[in-house]
């Protein structure tokens, strides 16, 4: 985003979407995390922060610590 600072500064937060063809419950949750955590870089970064080899390394860390984002509940509610 391209704003000005006051515009900047009303910003409150970013939103990621998750949708396809071949997105269920099976897979919902390893395919959207990682985009997800993408988008949150993207959004929460400084923009002088914008190499993306650098960045995929933080995501890469992030999913490691915490590797339950991609555990999916098989058993359904």
């Amino acid at each position: 985003f391209n704003g000005t600072d006051h515009q900047n500064s009303l910003v409150l937060g970013g939103q990621a979407s998750m949708w396809g063809e071949w997105v269920d419950a099976s897979n919902f949750m390893t395919r959207t995390w990682p985009r997800a955590m993408s988008v949150a870089e993207r959004l929460w970064s400084p923009k002088s922060l914008s190499n993306a080899t650098e960045a995929q390394y933080r995501i890469f860390q992030r999913l490691c610590a915490d590797p339950s984002v991609l555990i999916v509940n098989m058993t359904g509610p």
